[in-house]
């Protein structure tokens, strides 16, 4: 079986709120149509942050895998493992995206280890800008955004 994959691009400049509730549709139109028979492919706009080079920190969160399976919908038998978790993700978008203000990241078996074999996989990925700091932190809290694609 051949694995489907995607891009997900960063790019860090300004406009956040207007992002913020362009995703929120987007996200919610994906999930009215999640109950299709065929794969969604869904890029969303880049995300972005006010952003000055070198002079603020993403905390951040990255998983490829399946942690729903209401979320970019493909075969049913495909979607059983809910618990699918890559603990390199973030690693992984770090080593790709750190210090860049633009970076293109394809998701699929090429880039990503497969955390789980058989199961239909999506990239998800949250952050926050923090202007206090400086380079990528693994951190859950505060949190404001998310992105997520799948095909």
């Amino acid at each position: 079986m051949k694995e489907n994959s995607f891009a997900v691009t960063v790019i860090f400049t300004s406009r956040i709120f207007h992002l913020i509730a362009v995703r929120m549709l987007i996200v919610l139109i994906l999930l009215l149509l999640s109950t299709s028979d065929f794969p969604i492919c869904l890029i969303l706009p880049p995300l972005t942050c006010s952003y000055v080079p070198g002079r603020y920190a993403i905390r951040a969160t990255a998983n490829y895998g399946r942690t729903d399976d209401k979320i970019c919908d493909a075969d049913p038998f495909q979607m059983e493992n809910t618990q699918c978790y890559l603990p390199d993700a973030l690693k992984i978008m770090a080593q790709r995206c750190n210090n860049r203000t633009q970076c293109v990241v394809v998701a699929g078996v090429d880039v990503f280890p497969d955390p789980c074999p058989g199961t239909y996989k999506y990239l998800e990925i949250q952050y926050e800008c923090d202007t206090r700091r400086k380079g990528l932190i693994n951190d859950s809290s505060h949190l404001a955004m998310s992105l997520l694609t799948c095909r």
